[in-house]
């Protein structure tokens, strides 16, 4: 999932003119966009992600806190993942188990104050 949401981050890029899937203009447009007056939560999280994988940093923290909240989840589960692939088929001790939990749930929730507050 992590190389996915990363793989969609490179080849997409959405700007004022609409979406683009790797160079070429698509030809969808989301009807969010513009309908409270500027960027929805959703557009932001998505081009600030974007532009997060890109290497766009400062972009990126433009667009939200959103697009960089999960810019460093995707980072940290797809370690996770790597390093729960290399200790299988044992399990991952309980305290990185925890963290996991505890960064994977305060995300969301700062996901879900952006999308409220903003």
């Amino acid at each position: 999932m992590c190389a996915g949401l990363v793989a969609a981050g490179v080849l997409f890029e959405v700007d004022d003119v609409g979406t683009h899937f790797a160079g070429w203009k698509w030809g969808v447009h989301c009807m969010l966009d513009g309908a409270g007056g500027g960027e929805c939560f959703w557009c932001g999280m998505s081009r600030g992600f974007a532009a997060m994988v890109k290497g766009r940093f400062s972009e990126g923290v433009e667009h939200g806190v959103a697009g960089v909240t999960l810019f460093g989840l995707v980072l940290w589960q797809g370690g996770y993942s790597v390093a729960g692939l290399w200790r299988w088929p044992r399990r991952m001790r309980k305290k990185l188990r925890t963290v996991n939990v505890v960064l994977s749930v305060a995300a969301g929730a700062v996901i879900i104050w952006g999308w409220w507050a903003g």
